[in-house]
């Protein structure tokens, strides 16, 4: 039986600011790029998911399968509603989703299914160092932002390291090439790359300056250069043949967050600052 745990929270994003956490304007930009990422990405690994689900032999790991299915369209369906949020008060966004999904429509199509779960399990592998990454630096990096936007994050990104090792099982009892991620990877963090340039553009085409301006701050800029450095050194190794997910480091805060959730604590608001309204 799997462990996961399809949690629907109830976001709520009315009068949100695009400009979410003005002390960190950099990771500002970058959260709302993975809210119009999330769309995309999550869409095309659902319907990759929902293909490839059949062909699985093993019952425990078709569960596994069908709750890492279901929680990452219960993400997308969330970053939604931030998105539409920030469509209500800049409408020219509606075109910078409408890029983001088809961006994932057309680049992220691979020659087979076998390709297509490959690139998955080499993503979500990257995911729990990168996530690690922001959980352990939360302060600086959302600390003083807008809760709701925040603790959507939060919650995307303690279910993705709850899941770390989903996309690999399935990609490992279908296929079994340990070699596979390390050949595709190069090309997946070119696509990541250009997608978040992407958005950065965009960004800046349809929302005032004063809110896109980071004055040359980086996203990830308050945080060390160890942390930055371990974490790419996690990611690379991620994608190596024998990789175990479940034997990666985790942040431990991952696990405040799971255990507030059972007290039936508001998750919704549950890390950063009072909404600052329209």
């Amino acid at each position: 039986m799997s462990d996961l745990v399809v949690r629907r929270l109830p976001f709520e994003f009315e009068g949100v600011r695009f400009l979410w956490n003005p002390s960190n304007p950099g990771f500002s930009m970058w959260g709302n790029s993975i809210s119009f990422g999330a769309i995309g990405f999550e869409a095309w690994l659902v319907r990759v998911m929902r293909q490839v689900i059949p062909k699985i032999r093993d019952e425990a790991i078709r569960e596994e399968a069908q709750q890492f299915t279901e929680q990452e369209a219960v993400h997308a369906a969330a970053h939604n509603k931030h998105v539409k949020a920030l469509i209500e008060r800049y409408p020219g966004l509606a075109e910078a989703r409408q890029l983001a999904t088809s961006y994932f429509e057309q680049a992220w199509q691979f020659d087979s299914l076998e390709e297509s779960l490959c690139a998955i399990a080499a993503l979500e592998a990257t995911f729990t160092p990168s996530f690690k990454l922001v959980i352990d630096n939360r302060r600086a990096l959302m600390g003083d932002g807008d809760a709701r936007v925040a603790s959507l994050l939060l919650w995307h990104f303690c279910e993705e390291i709850e899941h770390r090792s989903s996309a690999l099982a399935v990609y490992h009892h279908l296929y079994g090439d340990r070699f596979a991620r390390l050949r595709r990877f190069p090309t997946l963090r070119r696509r990541i790359s250009d997608f978040l340039r992407t958005m950065r553009a965009e960004f800046r085409k349809h929302v005032p300056e004063d809110e896109t301006r980071t004055h040359g701050q980086r996203a990830f800029g308050e945080v060390s250069r160890r942390d930055k450095w371990v974490a790419s050194s996690r990611i690379l190794l991620s994608q190596t043949p024998w990789h175990d997910p479940d034997r990666a480091s985790l942040p431990r805060w991952s696990h405040a967050w799971f255990e507030a959730y059972e007290r039936g604590e508001d998750m919704t608001r549950f890390y950063g600052a009072p909404s600052r309204g329209a």
